[in-house]
């Protein structure tokens, strides 16, 4: 009810209203996907809303009505925040899920900005505006997209899929040429160049077509044009790497349960699901998002990498500097080896 009246909505939460002319001037796009606890979804888009970007918010259409109502009472307070023209039912694993980031995209494609970010209601950022800012400035127009072959993969889900569970069920799509066949995270960060390629190009929107027999779809279309040289699409990878794992792509922190790092909250579906002990690694991240978190588990560690966040952002409203190692990312290795 909050929102009824905008003006003291947005200053009650805390919304930033000011930007600096170098956000101003390389604004974000961010396609978020939501499809419950909105106090989650709400915090999210606080910490990452500046009036220079762009923001798509697709909520699930199976979703409570309420989720649709708040989430379209939040948007209606803010110019460039949106929710999607068109929204379907995700189902885990389907192309549903897939559906609803293109869905994100086609919106976005109408305004104009520099990189895409795609997220899930349950990300947090692990940087502000400004370092992203900063960090995109010094891709120099890569995109960070992972991926490795099929037979490199290892997927700890529940039901632990045999080796070939993926390439089977990709069997099913018939064969498709013209791509390096490749799997991994659907986060990605992209330039607009991918993303125009992926709504725009024959071969893209015939290759989304037939992979909607697919399962996870959105591990594999991404991932699988980034590490197609030949299309030469600008920001794409063209290095030597068999595989860009996700400690080595930007875009989210995650802890998978492949026992080589303890998680002290939970593993979901096996991945973690963050505790007050990861708060350390958290702060220290390269990464530009971390996933995930739960409204109803430990809500102590969201609170505590918010107020961090935030501090942030106070000092750089004084300083009007970040403290981000350029260097190290201007120096990463599909920084340095991209598609020009």
């Amino acid at each position: 009810n909050v929102t009824t009246s905008c003006d003291r909505y947005i200053q009650s939460r805390g919304f930033i209203t000011e930007v600096t002319q170098e956000e101003w001037d390389f604004p974000i796009a961010f396609g978020i996907l939501g499809h419950e606890e909105i106090e989650l979804l709400e915090r999210l888009l606080r910490a990452i809303y500046r009036p220079s970007n762009f923001y798509f918010i697709h909520v699930d259409a199976k979703a409570p009505k309420s989720l649709l109502k708040a989430v379209s009472d939040i948007t209606n307070c803010f110019d460039n925040v949106h929710v999607t023209s068109r929204l379907v039912t995700v189902k885990w694993g389907k192309y549903s899920v897939f559906q609803a980031d293109l869905n994100c995209m086609d919106d976005a494609l109408k305004f104009d900005w520099e990189y895409f970010i795609n997220l899930a209601g349950s990300d947090f950022p692990l940087k502000t505006n400004l370092e992203m800012v900063t960090i995109l400035k010094a891709f120099n127009g890569a995109s960070s997209i992972t991926g490795g072959p099929f037979r490199y993969c290892n997927y700890l889900l529940d039901f632990q899929p045999s080796p070939t569970y993926y390439l089977d069920r990709m069997s099913k799509v018939g064969n498709i040429t013209g791509f390096t066949f490749m799997k991994g995270s659907q986060h990605i960060v992209a330039n607009r160049k991918f993303i125009e390629f992926l709504r725009t190009a024959p071969e893209a929107l015939e290759f989304a077509e037939r992979l909607k027999k697919a399962l996870h779809p959105h591990e594999t279309f991404y991932n699988s044009i980034y590490f197609s040289k030949h299309l030469k699409i600008p920001g794409s990878y063209n290095g030597s790497a068999k595989m860009i794992s996700e400690i080595d792509g930007m875009a989210r922190y995650k802890l998978w349960n492949s026992g080589t790092q303890p998680c002290s909250g939970k593993f979901v579906h096996a991945i973690c699901i963050f505790g007050i002990q990861e708060l350390a690694l958290l702060t220290k991240a390269p990464h530009l998002f971390c996933n995930k978190f739960h409204e109803d588990f430990m809500p102590i560690v969201l609170d505590c990498l918010e107020s961090w966040l935030f501090d942030k952002i106070e000092q750089e409203t004084k300083t009007g500097k970040t403290q981000v190692n350029t260097t190290y990312y201007s120096n990463l290795d599909f920084v340095k080896n991209q598609i020009r």
